[in-house]
């Protein structure tokens, strides 16, 4: 979603999801959790991103300074992963996001560009949809790359 300029509406512990209310799925990641949102935030930063979809570890909220209050993780050992969808603003998912999300000590990140709309030095020419898996490995990430292949 890209950068986020306020906190999010909820504190920590109102992030936790039950139940999504539209299609009654039950998600239970014991000992890990979806929360309905947060920002993951480096601790010298005034903004950071909301994520698409965050994997979070129960344990690893408990030490997080500003989770209960206001939903922000600023440690990468909370997170387990975090997986971006690509939009027109593929910049930030490939650039900024990856820089960030590797500096923090995320150890897993994915990139789900299932309309192809990163730059062909990403994703190649003719551009096609891609998927890519980013594991964190000595401080560093290595990726996976998928080509996605659609019939209709």
């Amino acid at each position: 979603m890209g950068w986020a300029s306020r906190p999010p509406r909820k504190d920590g512990r109102d992030a936790h999801p039950t139940t999504n209310r539209k299609s009654g799925f039950y998600l239970i990641l014991i000992p890990y959790f979806v929360p309905k949102e947060c920002v993951v935030q480096a601790d010298n930063e005034l903004s950071g991103y909301e994520p698409d979809a965050i994997v979070l570890d129960r344990q690893g909220t408990d030490s997080e300074p500003r989770w209960k209050k206001e939903s922000i993780i600023t440690m990468g050992s909370s997170v387990r992963l975090i997986v971006e969808v690509v939009s027109t603003n593929w910049r930030e998912d490939y650039g900024y996001k990856l820089v960030d999300y590797e500096a923090l000590g995320i150890s897993e990140y994915w990139i789900a560009d299932y309309l192809g709309l990163g730059g062909r030095r990403y994703i190649g020419n003719p551009k096609q949809p891609t998927f890519f898996v980013y594991h964190l490995v000595d401080g560093e990430y290595e990726v996976s790359q998928s080509i996605l292949y659609f019939r209709f």
